[in-house]
């Protein structure tokens, strides 16, 4: 079978998944809309946490450090693995496994030290309602799932738009996140394709989450209502990805993780959605690489 005969068959099996995701995610949102009235009598949204602006500046202003540092710590810690004294621009799979394992673990040490400096698990508190594991991954699918259609639409928008201002000479691109391109080139090998799926797909979830949700946006409940407080800390969250293509998506999902915090008042729930979209986004690029190459 030749290379076009693959790609087009990669991109049928694709065109179908999508589909069947799409479809799955009008009926989750039917669903959501069927049981809102008995989901908001079980609602426990998730405690306020009351530090002041001097706090809360030196906690956020760790995120800053982290994000800046971590590169620069990630490139020190490249050269304890084979490979790792070749330039960033030769072995970017490597990198990105070590600035993002530093980054994410510099985030869950940075909540996990000021919570328990700032009484941020008992201040709210932070998990409001207690879930089984089937009913945590049971929100987590059916919410995400509603989210989709949403998103991609949105997205669709906002690839058109950028295009059309790119076609007017303005400087903008609609380039996929750097990482999607990586994960891409680097689907054939299995040591750093998987190391990077640990980060993105396990890491990220957990530090993105109880640094953005458990942190900034219950922080953010303390001082104005949900509605800003959710959609300040999504932006913030789709901003710390540095990607103008996938800022407007990754704000929508940021939206839709303390949408799924505040309807069901446990952390877990936007830490597994997190995990499930991720993932999604890597098992597309490795299964479908034809296809990730020429979206």
């Amino acid at each position: 079978m030749d290379t076009s005969t693959t790609a087009e068959a990669s991109l049928g099996v694709y065109e179908l998944y999508a589909t069947l995701i799409f479809l799955s995610g009008i009926a989750s949102i039917f669903y959501v809309s069927k049981n809102w009235k008995t989901w908001l009598t079980l609602r426990r949204a998730p405690g306020a946490w009351r530090l002041s602006r001097w706090d809360f500046g030196l906690f956020a202003w760790g995120i800053v450090c982290i994000s800046l540092f971590a590169g620069v710590i990630g490139q020190k810690l490249m050269s304890y693995f084979p490979g790792g004294e070749l330039p960033i621009d030769d072995n970017l799979g490597l990198f990105i496994i070590c600035s993002g394992a530093v980054m994410q673990g510099g985030f869950i040490l940075l909540f996990t030290s000021w919570a328990n400096a700032r009484h941020a698990f008992s201040d709210g508190p932070i998990n409001t309602r207690s879930l089984s594991l089937y009913q945590q991954v049971g929100y987590s699918f059916v919410l995400l799932l509603a989210a989709f259609p949403i998103i991609n639409i949105i997205t669709l928008g906002w690839t058109f738009l950028l295009n059309t201002l790119a076609d007017f000479g303005l400087p903008v691109s609609p380039e996929k996140q750097d990482a999607v391109l990586i994960f891409s080139e680097n689907a054939d090998n299995p040591a750093i394709f998987f190391g990077m799926m640990f980060v993105a797909a396990v890491l990220a979830p957990i530090g993105e989450e109880l640094v953005f949700r458990g942190g900034v946006f219950r922080y953010l409940l303390s001082k104005t209502g949900t509605l800003p407080a959710a959609l300040i800390s999504s932006v913030l969250f789709g901003a710390l990805h540095l990607s103008l293509f996938g800022i407007v998506p990754l704000s929508l999902l940021g939206f839709a993780l303390c949408y799924a915090y505040y309807l069901t008042g446990n952390i877990r729930v936007p830490i597994i959605i997190h995990m499930i979209f991720n993932a999604n986004t890597i098992l597309l690029v490795w299964f479908f690489p034809e296809v990730a190459s020429a979206l």
